[in-house]
């Protein structure tokens, strides 16, 4: 079930705030940034990268990939030739690599016309001895790492969705699912983090941008929205400005390439149903066609809207924020930094599971409807969550939170936060599908949730914290 805006006005206050404080849903995001139209790019766009690569009608030229090249130590998370300067993602991912495990998969290759990729290298492990400086440079490393594989996977997901868009034969459509599955997964490394610009203002009120509503709208999806779009092509000639979050970005791509009906949600006697109602079956597959092409080039350009605020040739917010600018202190930066930890507290535990462990106050809203990989995103919403706690590496390496426990003599709750995350980590490796698990292992999968959430609200948050780190608003008022 999606939420609308309807649905969310009538959710209770506490819930209200929680989503806007997590999400930064409308107006609050997208009254933040600057949306670029296929086609053009803001003022935070790598413009030399995107006004090149622009063709007629707004369309982007993503080109069609090399044949690979070498890498060292690659560690691709796709079955076959998953080396994303290949363009065929093979039987897995599109080869943007495992974050945190081996090389990022760019190979040497000629990347081929249209749009190149860029040289993500390995995942950064900082070797330096703890300082509240040095840990936030890891943060920023770790970030504009994802970020980089992120803005990969968007280029792998152009050239499969164009593939399809112009021949949409049955083979290009699961080569289309396969690169938005792969880029799914690596947004799904970032949406944890709540400090700069892919973080709502709720989250991050010096710095904040909202850009991650506009690339997944996740919880505010709506599928009336998208299919609004559909039918009427406004986008075709306002651009993407005035287009609601719920109705773009890779949740709208998902209904387009995952849902086979010719239904649509718009009640009855809306203008959407009875344009919808004129076309043949023949003319709503191209309608979906099309859209999907433009959603696609959106999502590309507003990845680098976001690489571009952490690329060191463009805003360099990793200086920015090791040096703590716009915060007002040090310790303002670190703690707004901490707040991404609280990812799976409000929205993997009370969001993604609490509505499948029958906790009756929950609303089930699938963050994956159609693809149904709500699971695979939850896992790498956990790897996000050890990347930033302990480290960017691989299991953990590098430096992260637990070395300020260490330092600060917290190194009991280190542990066992350590020993929390682990258990959440082994059980969501041994559930079934979200879809198909049952209500017990969901309450189980939930308890372990419930260990970590309580240990960060009462004793790594909070007046009893060791680092001194406050609670935000909206985890401070919750008592469950």
């Amino acid at each position: 079930m999606s939420i609308s805006f309807f649905d969310f006005a009538a959710m209770p206050t506490r819930r209200q705030c929680l989503l806007v404080s997590i999400f930064g849903l409308l107006p609050f995001a997208a009254c933040e940034t600057q949306d670029p139209r296929p086609g053009s790019s803001s003022g935070t766009t790598n413009s030399a990268t995107t006004s090149s690569n622009t063709g007629s009608g707004g369309r982007i030229d993503f080109g069609n990939g090399g044949q690979g090249g070498s890498s060292d130590d690659t560690n691709h998370s796709g079955d076959g030739d998953g080396d994303s300067g290949n363009g065929d993602p093979g039987d897995g991912d599109s080869g943007n690599g495992d974050p945190g495990d081996g090389d990022s998969g760019d190979g040497d290759g000629d990347p081929g016309s249209g749009v190149t990729l860029r040289k993500c290298g390995k995942a950064p492990v900082s070797d330096q001895a703890f300082s509240k400086k040095a840990l936030l440079e890891s943060a920023g490393m770790c970030a504009a790492y994802q970020a980089c594989l992120f803005s990969n996977a968007t280029v792998e997901l152009g050239r499969g969705v164009t593939k399809y868009v112009d021949d949409p034969s049955a083979d290009n459509l699961e080569l289309a699912r396969a690169t938005w599955r792969s880029t799914m997964q690596s947004w799904s490394a970032i949406t944890p983090t709540r400090y700069g610009p892919v973080a709502s203002t709720a989250a991050d009120k010096y710095h904040g941008r909202g850009i991650g509503a506009f690339i997944h709208a996740w919880p505010a999806l709506n599928r009336c929205e998208i299919e609004k779009q559909v039918v009427t092509r406004t986008y075709q000639e306002q651009g993407f400005q005035r287009i609601l979050p719920g109705a773009r970005g890779l949740s709208a791509l998902e209904y387009l390439l995952f849902y086979s009906g010719n239904d649509t949600v718009c009640a009855s006697n809306s203008s959407t149903a009875k344009l919808w109602a004129e076309l043949s079956s023949d003319e709503l597959q191209q309608a979906k066609l099309d859209y999907a092409q433009a959603v696609v080039g959106d999502i590309y350009l507003k990845s680098e809207e976001y690489m571009g605020v952490w690329d060191a040739d463009g805003e360099n917010f990793g200086q920015s924020l090791a040096n703590h600018e716009g915060y007002g202190s040090q310790q303002e930066a670190l703690n707004v930094v901490a707040g991404s930890l609280l990812y799976l507290y409000d929205a993997v535990r009370d969001l993604k599971v609490a509505p499948r462990a029958g906790i009756e106050t929950a609303i089930l809203n699938s963050e994956t409807p159609y693809a149904q990989v709500d699971l695979q995103s939850i896992r790498a919403n956990i790897t996000a969550f050890r990347a930033l706690f302990q480290g960017c590496g691989p299991d953990g390496a590098g430096l992260g939170f637990d070395d300020w426990l260490k330092a600060a003599g917290g190194d009991d709750l280190e542990q066992d936060l350590l020993q929390a995350l682990d258990a959440i980590e082994d059980r969501a490796a041994d559930l079934p599908p979200l879809h198909e698990a049952s209500t017990d292992q969901m309450a189980a999968f939930y308890a372990d949730l419930k260990v970590l959430s309580d240990l960060l609200k009462e004793q790594f948050f909070g007046s009893g914290s060791v680092l001194n780190l406050k609670l935000p608003a909206s985890a401070a008022s919750d008592t469950d």
